[in-house]
Order: structure tokens, then sequence, then C-alpha cells
């Protein structure tokens, strides 16, 4: 009986020491010196500092949840903004430690360094980038209009010319003479410019003018515009 008194206090000695022994082997995060280092590079906001003191820490403990918690948050700083590695760093903690008490926050930031990456591969327009846009295709189609207009008057111009070409050949003692309907005269629309003012001033008649132009409304005249002048 005394053999197995002495034979149990034996083994629960044993299992003490074992138990010791592992607490020695696996320290606490707090008590890793790399840790501790990095904690202080925080406090004087030397993050780059600490991140490297993070990772030196995680060779030496890689199932540290606590040091992946630093690196994720240390990665998402605005100083930092190392998206990518912050995703990685809180989902580590997250796989280490599933029942943590900072699931819900990592959760969230989680979500905020997706949208951060997203942003990032394709910036959304702020209203002021947006206004210069309208801007600027509001005023390329404002010359494009134009330069449309100029070409139908070119082409009616060209059209007009080729109807009015009537060659008369007269044979004069073997001689021919032809004879050109000179071409329409263009004029360029300007401030404060009638239909009746200009015919007026070129001695024509409105309806002529009008005639000479059939696409022209009266009352939406615009400076710089041409319009054909009939000949006489």
């Amino acid at each position: 009986m005394m053999r197995l008194r002495v034979w149990a206090f034996i083994m629960g000695c044993a299992l003490v020491v074992a138990g010791c022994s592992e607490v020695a082997e696996k320290p606490s995060e707090d008590q890793n010196p790399h840790f501790q280092k990095a904690q202080a590079l925080i406090s004087v906001q030397d993050y780059k500092g600490a991140i490297d003191e993070f990772e030196k820490a995680l060779e030496t403990n890689p199932q540290s949840a606590a040091t992946h918690f630093e690196l994720g948050w240390l990665c998402e700083n605005d100083r930092i903004r190392d998206y990518a590695a912050a995703i990685y760093h809180y989902k580590k903690h997250l796989q280490l430690k599933p029942d943590s008490d900072r699931a819900a926050q990592i959760n969230e930031r989680l979500r905020a360094c997706r949208i951060q990456m997203a942003n990032g591969e394709f910036p959304l327009p702020t209203s002021q980038n947006l206004q210069k846009e309208v801007d600027r295709v509001t005023a390329e189609n404002v010359a494009l209009k134009q330069q449309l207009e100029s070409l139908r008057v070119q082409l009616a111009t060209a059209q007009l010319t080729q109807s009015n070409l009537v060659a008369q050949r007269t044979s004069t003692g073997g001689s021919t003479t032809t004879q050109i309907t000179p071409l329409p005269r263009i004029y360029k629309i300007q401030d404060g410019d009638t239909i009746s003012g200009i015919a007026s001033r070129f001695k024509l008649k409105s309806s002529a003018v009008l005639a000479a132009n059939p696409k022209i409304k009266p009352e939406k005249l615009r400076i710089g515009q041409t319009i054909n002048l009939p000949l006489q």
C-alpha cells in the first residue's frame, strides 16, 4: 500500500513538471520580445518597423492569432494600405481562433478591405469628374453639330452649282461660246441678323432667301451659321 502511494506521488509530480515544461515551451504572445518591440514601435507611429517585428514574432510562433490580428490592422492602416495583406492576416486570425471575440470586428474590416481593393482597381467617379466629363461631351457635340451644318451647306452649294451649270453653245463662224450661271453667294449669320434684314441688305426678297435655304428656321438663326443668298 505504501508503495502504491509513493508511486502515485511520483507520477503526480511528473505530470506537474511536464505541464510546467509545456507552458515554458509555449510562452504567451505578449512575452515575445518581437511582439513587445512591435507594440513599442506602434506607440511612436513607426508602422513599417512594427510590421517587421510582428513578422519576426510569427517566425517564432506561427500560430499566434494576436500577431496576425495586429498585422492585419497595421496593413490596413492609411499609411500602409496593403489591403491584400490585411485580408490574409485577418483570415488567419479567424482560422487560428474561430471563437475570437474580435470576429465581428474582423468581418467588418474584411468587407472594408475588399471595397478598398475594388475601388483601387476601378476608381469610383466623383461628382466633379462627372461634371467635367459632361462638359467635355457637350462641347464635342456642339463642335460636331457645327461641322455637320457646315458640311450640309457645302453639299447644298455643290448640288446647286452642278444644277446651275448650264452650257449654252452658240455656233458663230465655227466658234463655240459657253455661258455659265454665276455661283450662289454664302453669308455667315452675325449678331442681330434676321432673314428680312439680310434680304433687305442684299436687295432680295425674304421669300427668295427662305427658298434658297429650305432647312433654315428664321426664328432660330445662330451666330456663325451660313446660309445661301439667291442670285438676283
